[in-house]
C-alpha cells in the first residue's frame, strides 16, 4: 500500500552474517551497499503509488570457531591409566549451540567445531572416576578458567583441565 511504512526482515538458519538492505526501483541492478537511488532507510521502506521496488540483502557464511578441551594429569605412582569425563555446554546468548561429554586421559585433547562468534562455552568435570586404592583425586583446575568465548571468526579457544592425585594417609585405629 502506498504511504505505508514497511519494516524489512528475514529469518533463516544461523551461521550467516547479513548485509544492510538495499531497495531500488525495478530495472536497477541491486548492490548490497549504499547507492544513489536507494529507496529504503535502514530496514524501513515507504512506497509511493504505483511504485515497484526490489529489496536485496546478502547473507555471507560466518566463519565458525572451535573449542579445544585438553587434559593434563600426572598419575605419580598411583598406576591410574583411566579417562576423565569432561562436559561442555556452549550457548550463543540464551540459545544452546552444542553440548556433550568428552572422555580424555592425561595428555589427550578434543576439539568441538562449528561455534559461531559470540558463543560462550562452559567446561566442567562434575564426576571424577574411582581412584586407585589408597589414592584420592583433588579438585580439578581449569586454565585459563572454566569458560571460554569465541570472539572472532575462525578462532580456536582452549580450556585445559588439570587433575592431581594424592596418596591417602593411612588412618591408625587403636584396638
Amino acid at each position: 500500500y502506498a504511504g505505508t511504512e514497511y519494516i524489512l526482515g528475514e529469518t533463516g538458519p544461523g551461521g550467516y552474517t547479513a548485509s544492510d538492505w538495499v531497495c531500488l526501483p525495478d530495472n536497477t541492478d541491486p548492490v548490497a551497499t549504499q547507492v544513489d537511488g536507494q529507496l529504503n532507510q535502514g530496514d524501513k521502506l515507504t512506497l509511493e503509488k504505483g511504485q515497484k521496488v526490489t529489496c536485496t540483502i546478502v547473507n555471507t557464511p560466518e566463519v565458525l570457531g572451535s573449542l579445544t578441551i585438553s587434559k593434563e594429569f600426572n598419575p605419580q605412582t598411583s598406576g591410574f591409566t583411566g579417562t576423565f569425563d569432561i562436559t561442555y555446554t556452549c550457548v550463543e546468548g540464551a540459545t544452546p549451540v552444542k553440548n556433550g561429554t568428552v572422555q580424555l586421559a592425561g595428555g589427550q585433547s578434543q576439539t568441538i567445531t562449528g561455534l559461531p562468534t559470540g558463543t560462550v562455552c562452559t567446561v566442567s568435570e562434575p564426576t571424577l572416576p574411582a581412584p586407585p586404592a589408597g589414592w584420592q583425586f583433588n579438585t580439578p583446575v581449569f586454565t585459563p578458567g572454566d569458560q571460554a568465548t569465541i570472539t572472532t571468526g575462525g578462532q580456536n579457544v582452549t580450556v585445559t583441565v588439570t587433575n592431581s592425585i594424592a596418596q591417602v594417609s593411612p588412618e591408625v585405629v587403636r584396638r
